[in-house]
């Protein structure tokens, strides 16, 4: 048995390397993978696999908390975000704790551009995390997921309605 393939044009394999990517905008996430692991400096991070669901589809997105003290404001947004506040704050935060957390953060997109080494290749188009946010602190925009994601969005305070209005509901079957 050989393996199977259909060749391509370098053209061809390019156009195969893209994919979509998510809006600008607040989404919610759940951390699928994280990894302590040295940064080229030699620094400690946190390499996070956060995965977002958007209009049915899923996107994973990259992210490193850096243990720096020029990066700290990253952790401290995460662990406000994903409820690991009081693990931040007694210095118990660590690699282990941010599997299958939910929280909510901010994506914005990275244009292509070149790479750096001498040769004509390209760094794709990509999303990053510019921002962790605690759900309590912000008010989504349009282009967040809706209510029909596969990730619950974390709480969230919903206002009741005002009680000088009545509330009518004509839907109920009889």
């Amino acid at each position: 048995m050989s393996f199977p393939y259909e060749p391509l044009t370098e053209e061809e394999a390019q156009k195969a390397r893209e994919f979509p990517l998510l809006p600008d905008g607040i989404y919610d996430f759940v951390t699928m993978e994280s990894k302590l692991k040295y940064s080229q400096a030699g620094n400690a991070m946190i390499e996070l696999k956060n995965r977002i669901c958007h209009d049915g589809m899923e996107f994973n997105v990259y992210d490193n908390l850096i243990g720096t003290k020029n990066m700290a404001w990253k952790t401290k947004h995460y662990c406000e975000s994903t409820g690991l506040e009081k693990e931040y704050i007694a210095k118990h935060f660590n690699e282990t704790l941010c599997v299958n957390r939910r929280g909510t953060c901010v994506i914005g997109n990275v244009a292509a551009r070149p790479k750096n080494d001498g040769t004509n290749a390209m760094w794709k188009a990509k999303n990053e995390v510019t921002d962790y946010v605690s759900p309590d602190n912000f008010q989504k925009q349009p282009a967040a997921p809706s209510a029909e994601n596969a990730f619950a969005p974390p709480a969230a305070k919903i206002a009741a309605p005002p009680e000088s209005e009545p509330f009518f509901n004509d839907d109920v079957p009889f």
